[in-house]
């Protein structure tokens, strides 16, 4: 018998160094779509999935979820909780992925990392101590999560760092590409890959926030090309001189 998909209360696109992760709200606890992520990091669905369900934890954990795709569709996504993924991406490793895959690759698992290192960082415990610490920590998280507007504020912290772009300038594009997408119809993820494409980057927040003027040039010819009414082909590029 197919496994029933869960329905959440409310479903957010996460920015991940341009990538936009599939977050998912069921009980009070935030969940993320794993095939976008393994699309993104051009890993094989199939293994991975597999790789998970041999995972006693992983697998335990692990939830069918009603999500809307990047096509507007609705889907049955499989889903691990967000404090898992980053146990699921350690296993991941650049030997698994075409060389073209592997510079983001190790974008993803150095900030796994990181995180890592950062709930450590501040503690100098005894190891008697160290474990109801961890307990604690873990109670004061889960409580955090009941308010969904600050976890989501803490979702986008962990899997969000302010890289080229100013926090202003990310804002004010990211601003303009839903109007892109409102005007336009134009999927973000499609604009995005777009911009980085026009400035040879893997990740628009890789763009040195001196370019800013060249970015928001970018983005308001696009605008204005849409609100003209015209068909996304024959959107502007960065290097167009004429309307």
């Amino acid at each position: 018998m197919e496994e029933k998909a869960l329905v959440p209360t409310t479903t957010h696109e996460v920015d991940f160094y341009g990538d936009l992760l599939l977050v998912a709200m069921v009980d009070n606890t935030p969940y993320v779509a794993i095939r976008p992520i393994t699309d993104f990091l051009g890993v094989d669905w199939s293994s991975q999935r597999h790789r998970i369900q041999r995972d006693n934890i992983l697998a335990e954990e692990s939830r069918l979820i009603t999500m809307t795709g990047a096509d507007g569709k609705q889907y049955k996504m499989y889903c691990l909780p967000i404090e898992l993924m980053h146990g699921w991406l350690f296993g991941i490793t650049t030997s698994k992925v075409k060389p073209e895959y592997a510079e983001k690759l190790t974008r993803y698992r150095r900030e796994c990392f990181r995180i890592l290192w950062q709930a450590f960082q501040s503690r100098a415990l005894a190891p008697e101590t160290l474990i109801p610490q961890l307990i604690s920590d873990q109670a004061e998280t889960r409580a955090r999560v009941g308010n969904l507007e600050q976890d989501m504020q803490t979702v986008k912290s962990i899997l969000s760092e302010i890289r080229g772009l100013s926090n202003e300038h990310r804002a004010t594009a990211k601003e303009m590409v839903d109007q892109l997408h409102k005007i336009s119809g134009t999927q973000h993820r499609s604009i995005w890959s777009d911009l980085n494409k026009a400035f040879r980057v893997p990740s628009y927040t890789d763009i040195p926030d001196e370019k800013w003027t060249e970015v928001q040039q970018w983005l308001q010819r696009r605008l204005d090309t849409a609100k003209k009414g015209k068909g996304i082909e024959q959107q502007p590029s960065l290097f167009d001189t004429t309307e």
